[in-house]
């Protein structure tokens, strides 16, 4: 055992990175704005209950640690976030216009365009001879176009719609079993005049979150936990599963 200073209190604050673990040399990102992060320590106990008392009691006990598992909370919902702990892949879309996009409008339905965000928006009839006028035939919304009841589109007719859209991000869940990662906490000790505190866990298998915030009157979260599992790469002597460094 080491001497370390004594009374020291914990208030922590500070930043996680990531990386996959079967990609050691690729760089750490940052998990921006995480609220939370802790380590659970999962712990079997045997007991032997004192049979000789006739009050009973334990006369011996056993513990071990069968594991441990980290968990945090993230604010920063990005695309490669999401992708990363849904399973499944992120892609960037980049901004064009659409010429002749072919739907069928429904009287107080919404057309769904194949684009997010259309801008300069033009709809004609199928034959490209009508041009139908915005606001009173369709209104526009972030996903498509709302034909009002008072359209004059025909109920289910055949129309093409131009459009520009912008740069666009698009999350793919669900994708694969997801992988492991590499986690990097480097803080501060707000109880200590910022004394540094780092944090290594070294091989994390993620779940994914078991919910997620579309739509809510709060902030959206992903909360996820991991289980530790062993790094049989790290040297002799040192832990498998995570280390912490602190500066005092």
């Amino acid at each position: 055992m080491t001497t370390s200073p004594s009374p020291l209190f914990w208030r922590g604050n500070g930043r996680l990175w990531v990386r996959n673990y079967a990609a050691p040399a690729a760089p750490l990102v940052r998990l921006a704005n995480v609220q939370s992060l802790k380590i659970l320590i999962q712990e079997k106990t045997d007991t032997l209950q004192d049979y000789d008392n006739p009050s009973g009691g334990i006369a011996a006990m056993s513990s071990r640690i069968v594991g441990a598992e980290v968990a945090f909370v993230i604010h920063d919902l990005n695309p490669d976030n999401m992708a990363r702990f849904l399973w499944g892949s992120a892609a960037t879309r980049s901004g064009n216009h659409v010429t002749a996009e072919l739907h069928v409008a429904y009287h107080g339905a919404l057309v769904e365009l194949d684009q997010v965000g259309a801008t300069a928006v033009v709809v004609k009839s199928a034959d490209d001879t009508t041009t139908f006028t915005a606001g009173d035939d369709y209104q526009l919304h972030g996903a498509g176009l709302y034909i009002p009841p008072t359209s004059s589109i025909a109920d289910g007719a055949s129309i093409h719609v131009a459009y520009t859209y912008p740069t666009q991000y698009q999350v793919d869940a669900m994708l694969g079993a997801g992988y492991e990662l590499t986690l990097l906490f480097d803080g501060l000790n707000l109880a200590r005049d910022g004394s540094l505190k780092k944090v290594n866990c070294w091989r994390v298998k993620c779940a994914p979150p078991r919910e997620l915030f579309v739509k809510d009157d709060r902030f959206g979260t992903l909360t996820i936990t991991g289980q530790l599992l062993a790094d049989t790469t790290r040297p002799t002597g040192q832990s498998q599963y995570f280390t912490e460094t602190s500066v005092f």
